[in-house]
């Protein structure tokens, strides 16, 4: 049996790539204020990478598959948590994206530990109006109200949840993403203007906006031949909403449009942009649009939940209607015409946005400050 002084928290995700990329900051803040952290998700590349930089154990976990709903796996997964958890003396679990969150609930409260949840964004699943998107809001609905307390990183998504039943208000709070390394995204030189750089972040998911792109791009190319997209990403194979292999090689032949693929580090791409842009069809907060704004870029991204959260229309880009590549084409020829002065204007905008709400620090401290005051109860 092991004997632990320090108070334990496990922070479970479907992916250990997820849990480096975007809670890196949290685990060494919580190492810091003297916890002892525990990763746990599925075994993937970044196991090694995490090991090495973070002073955390990771826990891999079999059960946790992506894909749809299989209830004999899934109780198979309720299990495996409990055990670790019980193994592992957590005294809380922090649990983010749905399967995590869902069965994470469920086995916390089976174990008797204090559960934060974090609604990072509604994905294909959820939003769906087939019966797996009923069966995982029923699932939500009832393993939120088990929570001690729930966070969603826009108002849009606290109110749809509000509004439907899904989470009781006396334990929901909104949290401005997962906040941002403002020194690893540090400002960045903005590009001299010959050309105009446009660039995307992200899986190519439909729902990412990802055709409306393509669509907008060959509109600006042809009133601007010194238009460029670069596209960082690739395709998700166990995303229902990815694109096909073939309408991907199709725009690779364009000549006005270069994919990367994906990509470990994105601030070179970052640098070398004039205007990052993000057409999704809905976002909890995008990370990929607020660690370009931290490096001073300008934003245009569609006028929905989480996209409008990072944009103040003019001031650091643009809104514009979603599932409308026309608009998103009239935005971008519409940036290319200010003068170099107003697009490096638009963002140092981004850059001061970042460091007013959505840097790691403002964020993380919200998460101690909860684990502080769940702790003392």
């Amino acid at each position: 049996m092991h004997i632990h002084n320090k108070k334990g928290i496990g922070i479970i995700l479907n992916s250990t790539w997820n849990i480096y990329n975007f809670r890196r900051g949290l685990i060494q803040e919580l190492s810091d204020a003297g916890y002892r952290v525990v990763a746990i998700a599925p075994k993937d590349d970044s196991v090694d990478i995490l090991l090495k930089e973070l002073n955390c154990v990771h826990v891999p976990l079999k059960n946790l598959s992506r894909k749809g709903v299989n209830p004999f796996r899934d109780i198979l997964l309720i299990w495996e948590l409990y055990r670790i958890i019980k193994a592992n003396c957590l005294d809380i679990i922090l649990n983010y994206t749905i399967k995590p969150v869902i069965y994470g609930t469920i086995a916390g409260k089976l174990s008797g530990v204090r559960v934060v949840n974090t609604i990072t964004g509604l994905g294909y699943s959820f939003l769906s109006e087939n019966y797996v998107g009923k069966i995982v809001r029923s699932l939500l609905a009832f393993t939120l109200s088990l929570s001690h307390r729930v966070y969603f990183q826009n108002k849009d998504d606290l109110h749809y949840f509000l509004s439907h039943k899904l989470v009781p208000l006396s334990i929901s709070d909104v949290l401005d993403g997962s906040g941002v390394d403002i020194d690893f995204f540090g400002l960045s030189p903005y590009p001299s203007d010959e050309k105009i750089n446009v660039l995307f972040v992200g899986r190519l998911l439909v729902h990412k906006g990802i055709k409306e792109l393509f669509d907008a791009a060959e509109l600006v190319w042809k009133c601007n031949s010194a238009f460029h997209l670069y596209v960082v990403g690739a395709i998700d194979d166990d995303n229902p909403a990815s694109i096909s292999p073939d309408y991907l090689n199709n725009w690779r032949k364009k000549k006005f449009v270069t994919f990367y693929g994906k990509v470990n580090d994105v601030r070179p791409f970052i640098e070398k942009s004039h205007v990052f842009v993000l057409p999704s069809y809905r976002e909890g907060l995008p990370r990929s649009v607020l660690e370009a704004m931290s490096m001073g870029r300008p934003i245009i991204a569609t006028d929905v939940p989480g996209c409008r959260e990072t944009v103040i229309p003019n001031e650091n880009g643009y809104l514009v209607s979603v599932k409308n590549s026309k608009a998103l084409a009239h935005a971008i020829l519409r940036f290319s015409k200010l003068s170099y002065k107003e697009k490096r204007a638009m963002g140092l905008r981004s850059r001061e946005i970042v460091l007013r709400r959505f840097s790691k620090g403002i964020i993380n401290s919200k998460y101690l400050d909860t684990i502080s005051s769940l702790l003392t109860k």
